[in-house]
């Protein structure tokens, strides 16, 4: 188990593509810390093509607008989220995610608890 408190440097934090080159997505908490309570993620989003609709079964998300605007799209209808909105998703709960400004979108993600699974829809 890492020492704690766990300081994570963006810098030194996994980076990957995600789907469909959309953005990129730096894994701040992950499995890299064998810590199982949260997974966090900084996204950055550059194009306005949506994420595909798909829910998490084990995890809870959290998800915190940095900058631009995020389109939210879930079974209770459609939301857009400005800097400083925070939207709470519940494990189980079909979402997708788009960007809907000129500038880039950032955002934060974290998962409670962590490891989260992504199930798409068909």
């Amino acid at each position: 188990m890492e020492q704690f408190p766990l300081v994570v440097r963006a810098a030194e934090a996994t980076r990957v593509q995600m789907s469909g080159d959309r953005g990129e997505s730096i894994r701040l908490v992950d499995e890299r810390f064998d810590f199982d309570r949260l997974n966090a993620r900084f996204n950055r989003l550059e194009t306005d093509a949506a994420g595909r609709r798909h829910h998490h079964p084990g995890s809870d998300l959290l998800c915190y607008v940095v900058s631009g605007r995020l389109e939210l799209e879930t079974p209770n209808g459609v939301n857009v989220l400005e800097p400083g909105d925070l939207a709470v998703i519940p494990a189980r709960m079909t979402h997708a995610i788009r960007k809907v400004s000129t500038d880039a979108l950032s955002f934060l993600e974290v998962y409670v608890p962590g490891r989260p699974e992504f199930v798409y829809e068909p």
